[in-house]
C-alpha cells in the first residue's frame, strides 16, 4: 500500500491521470481486469463526496458494489471524467489519455495492466519483472511466445492505428505473431525461446509499449510494431509459400530475392542450427513463418546482433565456435560455381581469404570467432561475400566509402531493416493494383 500511496502522490497528472483512477478503482474494489476494461461511467453513482460504483459480470453472474470515500481519490476521479470528450458515445470509463486530455478510443484490458503497473513502478517498482508477473499471472519468472498473445491482440483491437485491421480478423493472429517473433528476435539474446527478466531489463521493449500509448500513427514505432513492417514481412513470406500452409521448404526459399542465397546456406538455414525446440515430423524440412521472420530479418540487416549469431550458427558447420578456413573455402566454392556459370570473372579463394582476414581482424590466426565479427563494422560484406551472390555483387560494384546509412527525420540512423522495410513497403503498396496480393490484406 506504501507503493500505491507513492505513485499517487508523486506521479504527474499530465501523464499518469488515467492509471491513478485505474489504480484507484482496482484497489479499491478489488476489480479484475476485466471488470475494469468493462465498467462504465453508468456503473458509478456520484454524490459529490463518495463514490458509489456497481461492478456487473461477476463470475458469480451476481452484481457487487463498492464506494469510494477518500477525499484525494474522488478529486482525481472528478479530474479525469471533466476530461472525457462531450461527443464520445461509448459509456466505457477507461479512455485512451496523452498529455492530459482523453480521447474517443477505449483501452484493451491487457494494456490496461501492463501500461499502469509499469507506470507505477517507474516510481516504486522493477518494471520487467511486473511485466513478467502481470502476463504469466505470476506463475513463471520468463516469458514464452504465447504469454504476448493477449497483450499485442489488444493492441490490433484498440490502438488508433490499427482501427483498419480490426475487421479484418483474418489477419489478427499473423499480425500478432509477427510482432512477438520481432520481440523475442531482438530481446531474447540467449536464443533460449524463454524471455528473461534481466533480457526484459536490458531491452528497450518496456519503452517500445508505453509509446503505444502517445503514438497514434502505428508505423512510427518501427521496433515490434509497426503494420507496414508486418504488411513487408507477410508478403514476403506469401511470395513464397505457394501452398499457403505458413511453411516453406528448401525449393520454396531458393526463390527468395531472384535465387540469391546459395544452396548450401539454404541447407544449413533448414538443418536446425537456426531454430528452436522439436519439430513436428510432418514439418521437420520446412520454415514455420515465425521462423521464417528471424530469417528476414538476419537477411536484411546483417548488421544486428542476432543476424550476426544467425549467419554465424549457419557458417560454423562443427559448431565448434569458429569459423575456419575449411568453412569459409566450403561455402566460398559454391559462389564461385555460380559466378563462372553466368560468365562473371572470379577470385580466387586466397585472394578473397585475404580481404576477408583484413576487414574482420580475428584475434586468433587462422579462424574467426563470433566476437570478432560482432566487432567488424562490415558483416554484411563478409556474411553476402560467402552465401548471396545477388548482394555480393552488389557490394562488389558500390563505392564502399559512400555512406550507405539513411537518416529518419529526428536525424537517428536507420537500420538497415528500416531502410529495406520502408523501400518494399513503397514497392508493394504501389504494385498492389496489379498483383495478386494475400487476400487483399
Amino acid at each position: 500500500m506504501e507503493q500505491i500511496k507513492l505513485f499517487l502522490e508523486n506521479a504527474e497528472d499530465e501523464k499518469y491521470l488515467l492509471w491513478k483512477v485505474v489504480l484507484i478503482m482496482g484497489v479499491s474494489g478489488a476489480m479484475r481486469r476485466d471488470e475494469l476494461t468493462k465498467i462504465t461511467v453508468d456503473n458509478i453513482q456520484d454524490t459529490s463526496n463518495i463514490l458509489i460504483i456497481t461492478v456487473p459480470d461477476t463470475k458469480t453472474d451476481i452484481n457487487r458494489t463498492f464506494t469510494i470515500t477518500n477525499p484525494d481519490y474522488i478529486r482525481l476521479y472528478h479530474k479525469y471524467i471533466a476530461l472525457r470528450p462531450k461527443y464520445v458515445t461509448c459509456h466505457r470509463l477507461f479512455l485512451r489519455y496523452k498529455q492530459g486530455r482523453c480521447y474517443a478510443q477505449v483501452i484493451g484490458s491487457t494494456i490496461i495492466i501492463v501500461l499502469f503497473f509499469y507506470s507505477m513502478s517507474s516510481s516504486c517498482h522493477d518494471g520487467a519483472s511486473r511485466f513478467v508477473y502481470i502476463l504469466t499471472r505470476g506463475r513463471r519468472n520468463w516469458l514464452a511466445p504465447e504469454d504476448f498473445i493477449p497483450l499485442v491482440q489488444d493492441v490490433v483491437e484498440t490502438h488508433p492505428g490499427l482501427t483498419f485491421l480490426k475487421e479484418a480478423t483474418e489477419f489478427h493472429s499473423r499480425y500478432v505473431h509477427t510482432v512477438i517473433a520481432r520481440i523475442f528476435y531482438n530481446v531474447n539474446r540467449s536464443w533460449s525461446g524463454k524471455i528473461t527478466i534481466p533480457e526484459i531489463r536490458r531491452s528497450n521493449l518496456l519503452n517500445v509499449i508505453q509509446m503505444l500509448e502517445d503514438e497514434e500513427d502505428i508505423n512510427q514505432i518501427t521496433q515490434y510494431f509497426s503494420y507496414e513492417h508486418f504488411y513487408v514481412i507477410y508478403c514476403k513470406f506469401w511470395e513464397l509459400d505457394r501452398d499457403h500452409d505458413l511453411f516453406i521448404d528448401k525449393q520454396d526459399l531458393t526463390r527468395h530475392n531472384d535465387h540469391a542465397l546459395s544452396k548450401r546456406i539454404i541447407d544449413r538455414i533448414f538443418g536446425g542450427c537456426v531454430t528452436r525446440g522439436q519439430r513436428k515430423s510432418l514439418h521437420d524440412e520446412k520454415l514455420s513463418y515465425c521462423e521464417f521472420v528471424w530469417f528476414l530479418l538476419s537477411e536484411e540487416d546483417k548488421r544486428h546482433p542476432t543476424a550476426v549469431e544467425y549467419w554465424f550458427r549457419c557458417m560454423d558447420l562443427d559448431g565448434d565456435g569458429y569459423l575456419s578456413m575449411y568453412e569459409l573455402e566450403y561455402f566460398y566454392e559454391e559462389q564461385m560455381h555460380r559466378m563462372e556459370l553466368i560468365g562473371i570473372e572470379t577470385l580466387p579463394f586466397e585472394d578473397c581469404l585475404c580481404q576477408m582476414l583484413d576487414m574482420v581482424k580475428p584475434k586468433i590466426t587462422g579462424k574467426i570467432a563470433l566476437s570478432d565479427l560482432k566487432r567488424c563494422k562490415m558483416t554484411p560484406i563478409f556474411f553476402d561475400t560467402f552465401f548471396n551472390l545477388e548482394k555480393y555483387l552488389d557490394h562488389e560494384q558500390r563505392d564502399p566509402f559512400a555512406s550507405q546509412r539513411d537518416h529518419d527525420i529526428d536525424g537517428q540512423e536507420l537500420s538497415d531493416w528500416d531502410r529495406y522495410a520502408a523501400e518494399e513497403y513503397e514497392l508493394l503498396v504501389a504494385e498492389e493494383g496489379g498483383n495478386d496480393d494475400p487476400n487483399s490484406l
